[in-house]
């Protein structure tokens, strides 16, 4: 299994171009409104929906 950052960079070019923020290693409790979870490898909040779009298709 692959973490974090060396996920986002084995992407590399496929998310060039991508409006959105890449986070790795990604504190979900700190973002969930119940404050539960524990770190994300890789979390990614799409600019809009066609960003959200081009993110599932380069993945």
């Amino acid at each position: 299994m692959m973490h974090g950052q060396a996920l986002i960079d084995r992407l590399g070019d496929r998310l060039a171009g991508l409006r959105g923020r890449l986070t790795p290693n990604a504190e979900m409790d700190k973002i969930t409104w119940f404050r539960a979870g524990g770190l994300a490898e890789v979390l990614f909040q799409p600019a809009d929906e066609e960003d959200l779009a081009a993110f599932l298709k380069a993945v």
